[in-house]
């Protein structure tokens, strides 16, 4: 204990109290890259309180463990950037900062950065979550820059953890009614888009997969190990990463899918009216106003020539017709029980 105490004196404090004094007597300054640098030095020390007085002789070593490939990359990054006076050496700062974070716990930033994700998706996203995503990426390697490439900034990095946490919540999470609610869809159809994309990206074909899904022969499993798989190659490609705004995309062809053929309620006989007001989420006291506008959006939504434009395999079409021939029976069933 005697050793590390003096090793900890003649590391950092002699050469701070020098400091102090030069500055003192001589007036001069320290530049702001030096600042900088020190502010590396000061975390470290910060480890150091952490670990001294333990009673553990390897707990210096143990606490003070080797930065992950991305976190060097970037402590690096800012040294060099410090050394040079770059323009960009604020936002590496700000990145630094934010990987600093998986060492010493969550941080303003991380909290900032959970609630900006939380406005632009739509449902409270807690900073832990967005701890544990920024640890599901470092481990993988995921801002860890080709060779030559510039590295990712915050703006960037906030993109991407979005993309991840979005793909999480709507493959593996539990917040089937606000995701419906973004999505404006019934939970029933976002589960059958969600077995379509996962099947899909454990190497189903596309069209096989929404059958499989539409007539509900089976659910979709996958091994533990396969998770992080199956979010990484949704949420990545070749040319980089996915925004929300892209995966919302891929989704939507999907949705439009699911609106048109997700099966109705049955009509019992050509009288049922009953049958007919729960086609339209009406009851006997609905406005035939009110039904006749839901009428015309769903026969637009239900319509076989939407599906045929976007060139839906001829398997559906008899589907989608059946529908749209329910919706026109029980319109006329409910226009003639309003007269």
């Amino acid at each position: 204990m005697i050793s590390v105490g003096v090793w900890f004196l003649g590391r950092f404090i002699l050469p701070m109290l020098w400091n102090l004094f030069s500055e003192y007597f001589t007036g001069n300054k320290r530049s702001q890259s030096a600042k900088d640098i020190d502010m590396l030095i000061e975390n470290k020390k910060q480890m150091m309180r952490a670990t001294i007085g333990t009673g553990a002789n390897s707990a210096v070593t143990q606490n003070t463990k080797k930065s992950s490939p991305t976190h060097q990359f970037y402590k690096d990054a800012f040294l060099e950037a410090s050394k040079n006076k770059a323009k960009n050496l604020e936002a590496l700062k700000t990145v630094l900062t934010l990987w600093d974070s998986l060492e010493w716990g969550a941080s303003d930033l991380i909290t900032k950065i959970s609630q900006k994700i939380s406005q632009s998706m739509g449902t409270r996203i807690e900073s832990q979550e967005l701890f544990d995503m920024i640890r599901f990426c470092d481990k993988r390697d995921l801002f860890l820059p080709p060779v030559g490439s510039e590295p990712l900034l915050i703006e960037q990095i906030t993109s991407v953890l979005e993309s991840f946490l979005f793909a999480d919540i709507f493959l593996f999470g539990a917040k089937d009614q606000e995701l419906a609610r973004i999505l404006k869809i019934t939970t029933a159809q976002m589960e059958k888009v969600r077995l379509t994309v996962g099947s899909m990206l454990q190497g189903r074909d596309l069209d096989k997969a929404k059958l499989s899904a539409l007539q509900g022969n089976d659910q979709w499993s996958y091994a533990p190990q396969e998770k992080e798989i199956i979010l990484i190659k949704w949420v990545k490609n070749k040319k980089g990463f996915k925004t929300k705004a892209e995966l919302l995309l891929e989704l939507q062809s999907i949705l439009e899918f699911f609106k048109t053929l997700m099966p109705l309620p049955e009509l019992k006989n050509s009288k049922d009216y009953e049958g007919a007001l729960v086609i339209f989420e009406a009851d006997q006291n609905t406005p035939l106003e009110v039904i006749k506008k839901r009428y015309k959006k769903l026969a637009v939504e239900r319509h076989p020539d939407k599906l045929i434009s976007k060139g839906i395999p001829s398997e559906f079409e008899k589907i989608a017709t059946e529908n749209f021939a329910q919706i026109q029976l029980a319109y006329n069933i409910i226009q003639q029980n309003k007269k």
